[in-house]
């Protein structure tokens, strides 16, 4: 049995997680659904393959149900004599851990190891603290309690966010204004339910949902109504096909508008215009103007892709809402916008859609991530 420690958008990365076992491995059981993580029963699994492919995991540990001290948990990982060491704490009291602590101390001592304890600031290492500390040349503990009992375990592999960073800082031509992050592209690339060839993104920008898709083996469509934008995105998807060396890539780009062009496509996946960049929070009148223009596009945007898409097809997408100076939040209408020609798809794990994603501190705009079907 395997623990997968989720990230910071929890819904997300439980959804991800449940369609790629789905996709990947005939029997499994998700044992429980807690706050922060997953466990799962599951046979052949490869954590090293599968924490590359998941964009919303930070680290996954294995469970030994024969294993019930810290001592066993720890007699069974090859240790030099020098090395540092730290510990997740998902779910314990602060004595809880002080307990953890010096049982872990207590077996180094006897043992004599010459151990740094690496205490994180939060209860959970990051990915980036795992690698700088060079916890793979020591351990992460897992500690949690479950229906009571304490449970211990060694974090087996841990996320790669560099792959990410890289990616967000090496390509060639960037733009502050367009661009999703690198990570949640390949998240919601990950969510798919059914197997396509071709993706379309209305609103391809600097190429980045194109160049994910891409590495993944999808033939892609881009468009965009701005020449600037389009020379972008085949700069960088160029760049990209040489650095991911991706074989066989079949992409198409098209400067036109979203809302009228004609595409041939199995699905579909996109970061809408939003409007115009808000340095502060908007008032009420300001919010409902701009949530009402976006719904006007956005309706014709989805007119045409029920329009050119296959008939089973796949929608998954950003749409904003807006928070205004006094708090209350500006939606887009759903009924008005696209349910006339998609529908909502029912998650797994008792998650509602669409998916609250949690943005950057200081943005003043909210994102949603709708996962459609056609009707």
């Amino acid at each position: 049995m395997y623990i997968f420690i989720l990230g910071k958008n929890k819904n997300l990365s439980k959804l991800e997680i449940s369609r790629h076992l789905a996709a990947n491995y005939s029997t499994y059981k998700i044992i429980e659904n807690a706050d922060n993580y997953l466990t799962v029963d599951i046979k052949d699994f490869n954590p090293e393959s599968t924490i590359n492919e998941l964009a919303g995991t930070l680290k996954i540990g294995e469970i030994d149900m024969k294993t019930n001290s810290i001592d066993e948990v720890l007699d069974r990982v090859f240790l030099n004599t020098k090395f540092n060491y730290s510990i997740t704490n998902l779910n314990l009291t602060s004595t809880e851990l002080e307990i953890v602590e010096l049982n872990v101390k207590k077996y180094l001592k006897k043992n004599k190891f010459k151990a740094n304890y690496k205490k994180p600031l939060k209860n959970i290492v990051s990915p980036s603290k795992y690698s700088s500390w060079e916890l793979d040349n020591g351990f992460e503990l897992i500690a949690y309690k479950t229906k009571g009992d304490l449970n211990v375990l060694i974090t087996l592999v841990s996320a790669n966010t560099n792959y990410y960073k890289d990616f967000d800082n090496s390509r060639p031509a960037r733009k502050f204004t367009h661009g999703t992050s690198f990570r949640l592209t390949n998240l919601m690339l990950n969510l798919f339910k059914f197997n396509h060839k071709t993706l379309v993104d209305p609103y391809c920008g600097t190429g980045t949902f194109l160049i994910g898709s891409l590495i993944k083996g999808f033939s892609v469509i881009g468009i965009d109504n701005e020449t600037e934008l389009i020379n972008t995105s085949r700069q960088n998807i160029e760049w990209a096909i040489d650095y991911y060396s991706v074989e066989n890539a079949n992409y198409k780009l098209i400067k036109g508008y979203s809302e009228s062009t004609d595409f041939k496509a199995d699905a579909c996946i996109f970061e809408p215009y939003m409007g115009p960049f808000l340095k502060k929070k908007p008032n009420k009148a300001q919010a409902t103007q701009i949530a009402k223009r976006l719904q006007d596009l956005y309706k014709k945007l989805f007119e045409n892709l029920k329009n050119n898409l296959n008939s089973k097809a796949e929608v998954i997408c950003v749409i904003p809402y807006f928070v205004t100076n006094t708090g209350e939040s500006i939606k887009i209408n759903e009924k008005e916008v696209f349910t006339n020609f998609f529908k909502f798809q029912k998650l797994e794990l008792d998650i509602s859609n669409p998916i609250t994603y949690s943005t950057p501190d200081g943005s003043n705009i909210g994102r949603y991530i709708y996962l459609l079907e056609t009707n």
